[in-house]
């Protein structure tokens, strides 16, 4: 996690192929990342209630997530997904975004990720999708105001 915050999370911000977010301790310590991207996926992929009918849906990439193992067990991670979900939500205030979509690395962290509300795609299980309202309902939720 750490090589790849301090070798390549700048220049893929700079290059436009990511925007970086970073959660550090007062220290400067770094706890975790993610990483976000505007993206289209195809309508046909996913549930007509998340498409609407839309052959292309605008959404939101969560390319990359890292939580450091010294930070796991202990809800951080959840924590850290809820900061995902606020920075798409407010970047879909000014970037169109109906969806928030994840590639699960095994399964997991499919299972992980349904449990916060993410569904499979229709084409690939360990591709998943959130509406960005279900995202807006859940930061409610939490109390986070929007």
């Amino acid at each position: 996690m750490d090589q790849w915050v301090r070798r390549t999370a700048r220049q893929q911000d700079r290059a436009g192929g990511c925007a970086v977010h970073v959660c550090v301790r007062e220290e400067g310590e770094l706890v975790g990342f993610f990483t976000l991207t505007s993206v289209e996926i195809r309508g046909e992929t996913v549930a007509k209630r998340a498409s609407s009918g839309m052959t292309v849906v605008p959404a939101t990439l969560i390319g990359r997530m890292a939580l450091d193992a010294d930070y796991r067990g202990q809800g951080i991670g959840a924590l850290l997904m809820l900061e995902v979900l606020l920075a798409a939500h407010r970047g879909s205030k000014y970037v169109a975004s109906r969806l928030i979509t994840i590639d699960a690395k095994n399964d997991k962290l499919v299972e992980r990720y349904r449990e916060l509300g993410f569904t499979p795609t229709l084409t690939d299980p360990r591709k998943l999708w959130m509406k960005m309202t279900a995202a807006r309902a859940t930061l409610k939720a939490e109390g986070y105001e929007l």
